[in-house]
């Protein structure tokens, strides 16, 4: 009985780790955004709408974070596919941030560690579908404080 127990609690306690393990959190293949290069200029000043977050992996297991913006200037709606993950709060909708475009020197020198090949999908929230499924330009690079060194 007591084997039977210890067996009972070895495989609850697996089905607990990959249940925990499991985010909620798919994937959309890079064919599905309406990739625009030139939607955004390198340094824009931007507003966050929707940042879709994903798995706390260093490389996001070559999947791009997914960010739509609009342009402070244009007002233009934007999605901007990034590939490592950033911290924001709720707070940080009223804020004012800068899009660094992968190709720009900045871009450049941030991502020159990764092997932008590999990133060929988007972690995707289906819970957020509604608004994160859009036919919107897409650029790729990263979202950075106006409160960075840099500027």
């Amino acid at each position: 009985m007591q084997k039977f127990l210890q067996t009972i609690l070895v495989v609850i306690g697996s089905l607990g780790v990959v249940i925990s393990c499991n985010s909620g959190y798919d994937y959309w293949e890079l064919s599905e955004f309406n990739m625009q290069p030139d939607a955004l200029k390198d340094m824009a000043e931007i507003k966050l709408v929707y940042y879709s977050n994903g798995p706390a992996q260093v490389d996001n297991d070559g999947a791009y974070i997914h960010a739509i913006v609009t342009s402070v200037e244009t007002g233009d709606t934007i999605n901007i596919l990034s590939p490592y993950l950033s911290e924001f709060s709720p707070e940080d909708g009223d804020k004012t941030f800068i899009y660094i475009g992968i190709h720009s020197n900045i871009g450049k020198a941030v991502s020159s560690d990764w092997d932008l090949d590999k990133y060929t999908k988007v972690i995707r929230d289906p819970k957020f579908d509604a608004i994160a499924h859009n036919d919107h330009p897409t650029v790729i690079g990263s979202i950075a404080s106006t409160e960075m060194p840099f500027q």
